[in-house]
C-alpha cells in the first residue's frame, strides 16, 4: 500500500516531539549525560564495550530533527517509523510512572501513606 505523505508528516512530527520530550526529561532528571558514566552506559558496556565507549565519545544512534527532515524529503519513511517505534519503547516507562502517579494522586494518596507501602 502506498504511503500517504500527510500521515507520514504527522508521524514525523510525533517522533520529533517525542525526541524533544526525551531530551528535556533526560536533562531535567539526569543532567548532562556526557559528563558521567551512568548505569545504562555500564549495561551497554557489558553487552559491547566498544559500542559503549563510542556512544560516550559521540551521540551515535540518536535521531535528530535533521535526520527526520532528511528522511521525509528522501522518502525514507521506514526510518521515520523505526525511530518512532524506538521512542515509544524508550519513553513508555516515563509514561507508566506518570500515569501511576496520577492515578494514586486521584485516589488522594499522600506521600506519607505511600511511604508505608515501601516499608512492607
Amino acid at each position: 500500500m502506498p504511503d500517504h505523505p500527510r500521515s507520514l508528516a504527522l508521524l514525523a512530527q510525533v517522533t520529533r516531539g517525542l525526541l524533544r520530550h526525551g531530551e528535556t526529561r533526560t536533562a531535567q532528571h539526569l543532567g548532562d549525560r556526557t559528563a558521567y558514566v551512568g548505569l545504562s552506559d555500564v549495561g551497554r558496556a557489558i553487552t559491547c564495550f566498544r559500542a559503549a565507549v563510542a556512544s560516550k565519545l559521540k551521540s551515535g544512534g540518536t535521531t535528530t530533527d535533521e535526520d527526520l527532515g532528511r528522511w521525509f524529503q528522501n522518502g525514507a519513511y521506514e526510518s521515520i517509523r523505526d525511530s518512532l517505534a524506538r521512542q515509544l519503547i524508550l519513553q513508555r516507562g516515563d509514561w507508566l510512572e506518570t500515569g501511576l502517579d496520577s492515578a494514586l494522586r486521584a485516589k488522594c494518596l499522600s506521600e506519607k501513606s505511600l511511604s508505608r507501602w515501601n516499608r512492607l
